[in-house]
């Protein structure tokens, strides 16, 4: 089997095979990285796990189209290296700005690097217009709906480019 196959394969599982689990059992987090929180300590890195397990094959998939795929993976890949992103106290942590730096990047990269590749602006701007048609009605869940997306986003835009 190709290695493109195996690292797509890879990624979702790793990614869906955490997100679906956690909503089922715990309801729609407000994000991702909040389902984190929900999780008894033992089974915390779950979360750094699915992160790195996303982000690792997804940076070997499109390296070679595009260095974005490596910054939009090193960026989830900090998301999952700095689980624990909320303030203490009011004053956030070193590893709160990690985390939400990587996620931004992560977030920004991905959509740059699906815009940037030969004829797949329209993957990119799918997943603005969903996410602006959506935002009003699940407005509390604003920050999961907008990550589901984006990695939808990418993972259409490897089916479509790489496949």
């Amino acid at each position: 089997m190709d290695y493109k196959i195996i690292s797509f394969i890879i990624m979702n599982v790793a990614f869906w095979g955490y997100v679906i689990p956690m909503c089922t059992i715990y309801g729609i987090p407000v994000s991702i990285s909040d389902s984190y929180y929900k999780l008894r300590r033992n089974l915390q890195v779950l979360f750094t796990l699915s992160m790195w397990g996303f982000a690792i094959p997804a940076i070997i998939l499109g390296v070679e189209q595009s260095g974005l795929a490596f910054l939009a993976g090193a960026g989830i890949a900090f998301v999952g290296a700095s689980p624990a992103f909320k303030s203490e106290n009011g004053k956030h942590t070193m590893e709160g700005i990690v985390h939400r730096t990587g996620a931004l990047i992560g977030l920004i990269g991905s959509q740059l690097m699906i815009l940037a590749m030969n004829g797949l602006p329209i993957v990119a701007a799918s997943f603005i217009l969903i996410c602006v048609a959506c935002l009003p009605k699940f407005r509390s869940k604003a920050i999961f709906l907008i990550e589901i997306i984006a990695f939808l986003a990418v993972d259409v835009f490897y089916l479509i480019h790489i496949f």
